[in-house]
């Protein structure tokens, strides 16, 4: 997600680190991801198992690539979600649902749907 202000990256700081939110109301950013996932993580690496987390930082004063749907406040609650359903949809595609679980600490009321 992008700043407000700045229309540059929207940082987070979270103890030592600073990092960005994938803005997941931007299909090429979701499609990155999951992608990235099933290359990445599942292909590559192998990965039979990760934590998923985070879910929760989705500022709420960040600017959207799709304002259409309401604004970023909202989008906070459904974030969770988005995260959750992205990695569902890679181990799906990937076809490795038998063999791969991940696990999420953040989410919402949707969240369960997909966890």
């Amino acid at each position: 997600m992008k700043g407000a202000e700045t229309n540059a990256t929207f940082q987070i700081g979270s103890v030592s680190i600073e990092f960005g939110m994938l803005d997941f109301s931007n299909p090429g950013a979701y499609e990155w991801c999951k992608e990235t996932i099933i290359k990445n993580m599942i292909k590559e690496a192998r990965a039979v198992g990760w934590m998923h987390d985070f879910g929760e930082y989705a500022p709420i004063n960040g600017v959207k690539y799709d304002t259409f749907d309401g604004p970023t406040s909202t989008y906070h609650n459904l974030y969770p979600y988005e995260w959750t359903k992205v990695s569902k949809e890679a181990v799906e595609q990937a076809g490795t649902q038998n063999e791969t679980l991940y696990f999420t600490r953040s989410g919402s009321t949707m969240s369960p749907s997909v966890a």
